[in-house]
């Protein structure tokens, strides 16, 4: 144990002791941290075997503000930040101001600032220039994973930690164990950067509203949800209705409902490649797709892609779809004929034999007579057609 008071060299220090309690577990280090006048500071509190004294002096240090400096003591010996915990202690600290002079700011923030940054520039900076704010938020700015490098008080600011998660997500593994578990920020991360939740508490990850907020930018993000509400209907309906394609990271359960996939479906169509099999072969749901999306045709099921009813109240409804149809349905003359009858828009669509197909052409622009642009050379030469198409729009002449 130490007599209270400044060490050499160290003015204005406060002084924490530190003595070995009991014979090495192997499994686990127990730690108090106490200040020179008895108080506690940290613990009693349990560490893994063999772990890095800085993990110690960061946990001491993420909270004082502004940043401070801190010597860690037992015995008669310092310990250091590359030592390991290997037994049982208490400790005593020894917390020292640091302050950068405006000169060294200056110095670093040139340093900073140079068109191509230097390798390990600010990692080489000093203690005092790591905990300054304007130096860091500098730092991250220009390398977010700068922070790894920052005082433990930087890591734990909402305004430094924030702005470097919005260049790297990664950098939320290195904030402080309060930024991760605090609802407040890690919502404000997630709005800056949605993939940021993959490294938050696990409280934070099964948090309806951050979950919501993350998925609703980013539909990966459901990927990184914790505990087990994502496999409610309610809920997975409440998220593909903030972000269709959240339909691709569910259950194949939900794949299957009627009303999520309907739900995705009308928010983007093309959700429609990532439903279920029933889904794919229900004519409700596909034909809401390629009304929305006509390549949605090629995502249905093969039973709805070789049904001759359904093909033609699909190529009736969206004619684009025609191009996605099997080669045999387009060239198909007599279902052709009853398609452009529906909607003469088909003939644009259709095969080159059956826009040469002089019924099905005659059919078309009976109905539209702007249709005869897409008939082929055939068609468009022949008198009674083109009669019928200039009669019906005199304009139709240009073609």
């Amino acid at each position: 144990h130490f007599q209270q008071g400044p060490l050499p060299g160290r003015s204005g220090c406060s002084l924490v002791s530190m003595a070995p309690l009991q014979e090495n577990i192997h499994e686990a280090v127990v730690v108090t941290a106490r200040g020179i006048t008895g108080e506690i500071l940290l613990g009693p509190q349990t560490f893994a075997f063999e772990t890095a004294v800085q993990t110690l002096q960061e946990k001491l240090l993420e909270v004082r503000q502004p940043p401070q400096g801190v010597r860690l003591i037992v015995g008669r010996a310092e310990l250091h930040a590359g030592d390991a915990l290997a037994s049982p202690v208490e400790c005593t600290a020894v917390f020292s101001s640091l302050e950068l002079t405006r000169e060294g700011r200056e110095r670093c923030l040139a340093l900073l600032s140079r068109p191509r940054l230097q390798y390990k520039c600010f990692e080489s900076f000093a203690e005092d220039a790591r905990a300054d704010e304007q130096v860091v938020l500098q730092a991250v700015r220009r390398d977010p994973m700068s922070i790894r490098h920052a005082h433990p008080a930087c890591r734990n600011d909402y305004k430094i930690v924030l702005a470097a998660v919005e260049g790297n997500p990664a950098c939320l593994k290195h904030a402080s164990a309060a930024c991760r578990t605090s609802r407040e920020f890690v919502l404000m991360a997630v709005e800056k950067n949605p993939l940021c939740l993959q490294y938050a508490s696990e409280a934070c990850r099964a948090d309806l509203e951050i979950v919501l907020k993350a998925v609703e930018k980013n539909a990966s993000c459901l990927h990184f949800a914790g505990g087990a509400r994502w496999d409610d209907r309610e809920i997975v309906l409440l998220l593909v209705k903030r972000n269709p394609l959240c339909l691709q990271y569910v259950s194949d359960a939900h794949k299957d409902d009627h009303d999520i996939v309907l739900t995705a479906v009308e928010k983007n169509p093309v959700c429609l490649r990532f439903a279920g099999c029933a889904c794919k072969a229900d004519w409700d749901i596909v034909l809401r797709a390629i009304e929305r999306s006509p390549v949605c045709f090629q995502y249905a099921d093969e039973t709805c892609k070789s049904d001759r009813d359904f093909v033609l109240r699909a190529f009736a409804q969206t004619p684009p779809c025609i191009l996605y149809a099997q080669s045999a349905f387009r060239g198909d003359d007599e279902l052709m004929r009853e398609a452009v009858q529906s909607n003469p828009r088909c003939l644009e669509f259709a095969s080159d034999a059956c826009r040469s197909d002089r019924k099905i052409v005659h059919a078309a622009v009976e109905s539209d007579p702007s249709c005869l642009r897409f008939a082929g050379d055939s068609c468009r030469n022949d008198r009674e057609i083109a009669l019928s198409a200039v009669r019906g729009d005199p304009a139709c002449w240009q073609y």
